[in-house]
């Protein structure tokens, strides 16, 4: 970056807000912790891994940008254990943890706009990229483990729903494979 982006300091909400890598690695910590069923336990503690090269790399944005990389949000309020979704069965784990992506999804949409740097936007499209993924293996343990719930159109509802582009929801819906 060569000059500051405006609005770079809206990072601060993906790095230590409520809806952020830093919420993320902590809850999915939780429930790796919690959770019975051992294949979602592994899943748990590789996507946490994930979530911590993720902090990572807004981190370095942020530095590289000038802002203090404190576990605070842009209105620097500090991070929270309360922003965690605390469950301990896995079907409740596995829709906290969808939702909590699919948050963080939303944001990074609304960051990249906001901010307007193609720096920013490549980085925030990458880890797009992987929350998708993200979803997606968790969508996997949901028809294992929650048969009896309809998940795939839950999904569709909840990103219809959404305040995002129409173009951008159609994607998200075909990214994650939801449509009939």
């Amino acid at each position: 970056m060569t000059k500051t982006p405006k609005n770079i300091h809206l990072l601060l909400d993906d790095y230590a807000g409520k809806a952020s890598e830093t919420t993320a690695i902590k809850q999915y910590l939780h429930h790796y912790l919690v959770v019975e069923e051992e294949d979602v336990a592994d899943l748990l503690e590789e996507v946490a891994i994930e979530e911590m090269r993720h902090l990572e790399q807004l981190g370095h944005t942020l530095e590289e940008a000038g802002v203090d990389p404190r576990y605070w949000d842009s209105k620097k309020k500090y991070w929270t254990g309360a922003y965690v979704n605390y469950q301990e069965n896995v079907c409740d784990i596995l829709q906290a943890d969808i939702e909590a992506e699919l948050g963080a999804i939303l944001q990074y949409y609304q960051h990249m706009e906001a901010i307007c740097d193609p720096h920013v936007e490549m980085m925030l499209r990458k880890i797009i990229n992987d929350e998708l993924r993200h979803i997606s293996l968790f969508m996997e343990k949901q028809a294992k483990y929650c048969p009896n719930c309809d998940h795939k159109s839950w999904l569709k509802k909840v990103i219809e729903k959404m305040p995002l582009d129409k173009l951008v929801k159609g994607q998200l819906v075909n990214d994650l494979r939801l449509t009939k």
